[in-house]
């Protein structure tokens, strides 16, 4: 890279060519996971504890993770 040249965008070349794949694009069928995040209806509040036991009988929920899943740092965003 050459000093003060912009980074391409790792898919530009699929934008502008009109073969990008968008996530309206994808197929959807009985092999898709689909992943919910369940947060505290209470802002700041503290969980004294939760029994996942009921979620994870459901018909069709394949995994039910928590904090305890998180290894390392407890922190979850599209930065960290």
């Amino acid at each position: 890279m050459t000093a003060g040249r912009p980074i391409p965008h790792e898919s530009a070349e699929l934008h502008v060519a009109g073969e990008a794949v968008y996530i309206d694009d994808m197929l959807v069928n009985e092999l898709l996971l689909v992943g919910r995040v369940v947060t505290s209806p209470a802002a700041h509040g503290r969980i004294a504890s939760f029994d996942l036991a009921q979620a994870r009988a459901l018909p069709g929920v394949h995994a039910v993770l928590s904090w305890k899943d998180i290894p390392g740092a407890n922190q979850m965003g599209p930065v960290v």
